[in-house]
Order: structure tokens, then C-alpha cells, then sequence
């Protein structure tokens, strides 16, 4: 039966009553903002900006580290939620055909419910761990107990979130953003010496280090200190990750390829590069062609879109294996259209999720 548009109105006034946040777009609504005491006179914090209306009122977008303002006062979850949570979107995944996926960022809350369905063997696909490398107890942990392997789960590496993003315009670029600079906040998460130390902490013990990096400048950086570790361990092979490596140039893109670094990158990123001096559209064309040619992977984070955006962007019909060299080709148009019938890991038909 179709809702009236007075008692769709009154539901959705119900709703917007209650304090909630849309996590991926930084949004939080009115009574988010008021249980976390944020109003027009609270200031900025450092590394993250609180969007404004031209009263000085909060819109209730909090950008890069200002969301921590709300986040003390998020109700936990228990272990069972984020259980199931993990398990629903695994199972997503795997109704897409994905049969491994990267979980980047884990947190110390959050570890306990990916090890326990680890030991139970309750997760439907593979996952690749990479733990909260900004968080220096859990960092110290890890260090001490070596990395975990198992069939189905494995931790072997950290995230660290070294700038912002292009949508928050916090991204390090070496050049100002093109839209409306006057409101960029070029942020530094965490310092280069930090970063450092991290890895000289971690990878005598194995673990591989993935650094969150999106603007050019923050890419240079990343790359001159990796240059700098591999100097140091250089009987190592940790495959050091540029996660995103959005904003390249061609020195970046050489650098990478001859310092035998993973850039992990999502071809969606794509769509962000307006925003930044000197990124158009044919320069992340021949980028992504540069690094694929170079015997560097190309990471999508899910299944149909992904391949369409690189496909779009890259070439004029997909192949499945490195450019140059594929198994079968189809008309990108059509990769949307792909059905996935079923999906099949380590032998075993992976069911749907029957949860809620």
C-alpha cells in the first residue's frame, strides 16, 4: 500500500527527530550534533573542519578528525552485532562473485569479531586483515604476537591514514584545490616520522605497511620515505601499499614502478579528480595505464562497477587478466549486465545471508 505524502512526511520528521549519522558521508543530523555539544561557537579541532552555514551553524558535515567530536557518543556495538554486520557484507560481496577481499583499517573493538568468526569458520570468503596501524597499543600487540595466518582469515600488515580526501578537500596536493580553495584543509594525520617509526617497528616482525595516501604531494612523500626503508631492509619484500594513490604524476608513477611498490587503487576514485589542478581525466587514463603496464595491480574494493569505471576509463571493451593479454573480452557496457550464479570458495557453495 502506498504512503500517504502527510504520513510519509510525519515518518520522516520521526526520524530525523532521532540523533543518528551517515557514516560515509560524514553527515550527522541536528540531534547528533546537540548530544556532542557541537553549536556555532565550538571550534574547529585539529586536523578536521566542522562545515558551517554563513550564520556560523553547524550543517552537521564534520570533515577528516572532526567526526571524532561525535564518536565518543556513539552507543558500542556488542560482538554478536558486529558479527553479523561482518557477515552481511561478506555475503553481499560474495552474491557479487568476490571470493577474497582486503579488509583495511581493522580496529581494536572491532578485531575480536573478525577472530572469532575466523576460529568458528563462519566467514564465506577470504579475508586479507590490515589492523588500525594509528593505534599504538594495538600496534604493540600485534608486534609482540607476530602475524596470523589462517584459511580463511590472515593479518599480515597495518593501515595508516596519512592525509585526507579530495570530496573533503583535506587531500596533501602540491598545487591548491581548483574548485574553491579558500575551504580546503590540506590535513597531515599523522607525521612522516611517525610513519617511519611504525615501519621499522613492524616489519623486522613481517607485517606489511599500507599508508592511506590521495593527494600528489602526500604521494611523494609516502614514496621518498619507502625508498628510505627499502634502503634499510633491503633483503625484505614486504610489498609496501600506496592505498588509492589517487593523485599521480609521471615522476610518482616511475618512482613506484622502480621501487617495486603496490598502488592500491580504486578506479571510482576516477570521478574526484575535478577538484585538483593539473588531474584530468586523460592524465588518470594513462596513469592507471602506466602502472597496470608496469607489472603494477590494479585493486578494485567490489565487483561489476569497479571493472566498468577502469574499463570506461582504460580501454574499450574489459579483460580479466593484466592489459595486453586477456582470457575473453566483452563490450565494457555490457560488465554491468554480468549475473553472478553462483559463488564457490575452497569447494563450498557460499549460501546467502539469511540474517537481518
Amino acid at each position: 500500500m502506498r504512503m500517504s505524502p502527510k504520513r510519509k512526511a510525519s515518518r520522516i520528521g520521526s526520524l530525523l527527530s532521532k540523533p543518528f549519522i551517515l557514516a560515509r558521508s560524514q553527515a550527522n543530523n541536528g540531534a547528533a550534533l546537540t548530544i556532542a555539544g557541537i553549536d556555532a561557537k565550538t571550534p574547529h579541532p585539529e586536523g578536521g573542519t566542522i562545515l558551517r552555514r554563513a550564520n556560523g551553524e553547524a550543517t552537521g558535515v564534520l570533515l577528516t578528525l572532526a567526526k571524532k567530536l561525535v564518536e565518543p557518543h556513539i552507543p558500542p556495538l556488542t560482538q554478536d552485532q558486529e558479527e553479523r554486520a561482518i557477515l552481511k557484507g561478506l555475503q553481499l560481496m560474495a552474491a557479487e562473485g568476490v571470493t577474497s577481499v582486503h579488509e583495511a583499517g581493522i580496529s581494536r573493538k572491532r578485531l575480536p569479531a573478525w577472530e572469532n568468526l575466523a576460529r568458528q569458520g563462519r566467514l564465506p570468503i577470504r579475508v586479507y586483515g590490515l589492523l588500525d596501524g594509528n593505534d599504538a597499543e594495538l600496534v604493540a600487540n600485534w608486534v609482540k604476537r607476530g602475524p596470523f595466518d589462517s584459511d580463511f582469515f590472515t593479518v599480515r600488515g597495518f593501515k595508516v591514514y596519512y592525509d585526507g580526501s579530495l570530496g573533503s578537500r583535506t587531500a596533501l596536493l602540491a598545487g591548491p584545490y581548483s574548485d574553491r580553495p579558500h575551504e580546503a584543509e590540506m590535513t597531515e594525520r599523522i607525521s612522516i616520522e611517525a610513519i617511519r617509526k611504525l615501519a621499522e617497528q613492524v616489519s623486522p616482525q613481517g607485517f606489511q605497511l599500507a599508508v592511506h595516501t590521495i593527494g600528489d604531494a602526500a604521494n611523494h612523500k609516502i614514496i621518498d620515505l619507502y625508498r628510505v626503508l627499502r634502503r634499510k631492509f633491503p633483503a625484505r619484500d614486504l610489498r609496501w601499499r600506496l592505498e588509492h594513490a589517487q593523485v599521480l604524476d609521471a615522476k610518482a608513477i616511475r618512482e613506484i614502478s622502480q621501487l617495486g611498490l603496490i598502488a592500491s587503487m580504486q578506479p571510482s576514485h576516477a570521478v574526484g579528480l575535478a577538484r585538483c589542478q593539473g588531474a584530468a581525466d586523460a592524465q588518470l587514463r594513462l596513469a592507471r595505464r602506466a602502472l597496470d603496464t608496469q607489472g603494477n595491480p590494479l585493486f578494485c574494493c567490489d565487483a561489476k562497477d569497479p571493472l566498468w569505471a577502469a574499463a570506461s576509463r582504460l580501454v574499450s571493451s574489459a579483460g580479466f587478466n593484466r592489459a595486453g593479454s586477456p582470457d575473453f573480452t566483452i563490450p565494457s557496457a555490457q560488465l554491468k549486465d554480468i549475473k553472478v550464479i553462483e559463488t564457490w570458495v575452497d569447494g563450498r557453495l557460499v549460501k546467502p545471508f539469511t540474517g537481518s
